[in-house]
């Protein structure tokens, strides 16, 4: 298992997944400005694997999801990843549209940072809550994070059903899939949170 990071490096991560969304939305310099700022440290320069959350008041009040993008494959150093993957959840999620500037004063952003994979011998293995699941089937591919299934408050055998169909594919799909498990360190702000626009 990757070390942890310390609880300011995913300060860090969580400020520069900010910044490149405010910087795309706003053309203000904050990315620049963040990275400048930011220390980078040997865990944060490491390639990791990530995923960027993010929510935003739904027409209740509650957050609701409004993107989730992020690799499986430590490809890039774990703060390039960051910023890729929220550019990504924001602007490139095809359930969503792009992200607008109404939106950003009330949007909540998460950041997790994955273990490698490991197979799954088979689905009792995973444990609600603690695992990541990712599923692969006749070229489909599909991941949930270790909180999805608790946030659903699916069992195993659902969470398995929903990643089959989030992947295209049948409900019972899972039964041949080949499954991966991986944990992940989550950083998250905290809801209600106001957006801090920079404007220059």
């Amino acid at each position: 298992m990757s070390a942890s990071l310390a609880p300011e490096e995913g300060a860090a991560l969580l400020a520069l997944a900010r910044a490149a969304i405010e910087d795309r939305l706003f053309d203000n310099g904050a990315l620049a400005e963040a990275q400048r700022s930011i220390p980078i440290t040997p865990a944060l320069a490491a390639p990791r694997a990530c995923f960027v959350t993010l929510k935003s008041p739904g027409g209740s009040g509650a957050l609701e999801l409004r993107g989730c993008i992020g690799s499986t494959d430590a490809r890039l150093a774990t703060h390039e990843a960051v910023v890729e993957s929220a550019l990504d959840a924001a602007f490139a999620d095809p359930r969503f549209p792009p992200l607008n500037r109404e939106e950003h004063p009330g949007l909540v952003v998460s950041v997790s940072v994955l273990t490698p994979m490991a197979a799954a011998p088979n689905a009792d293995a995973i444990v609600v809550g603690r695992d990541g699941v990712a599923l692969e089937c006749d070229g489909h591919r599909a991941v949930f994070l270790p909180e999805v299934a608790t946030e659903q408050g699916w069992s195993g055998i659902e969470q398995l059903e929903h990643l089959a169909r989030k992947a295209g594919l049948p409900g019972a799909a899972w039964r041949r899939a080949r499954l991966s498990t991986f944990r992940s360190e989550r950083f998250g702000e905290t809801e209600g949170r106001a957006a801090r626009i920079r404007r220059s």
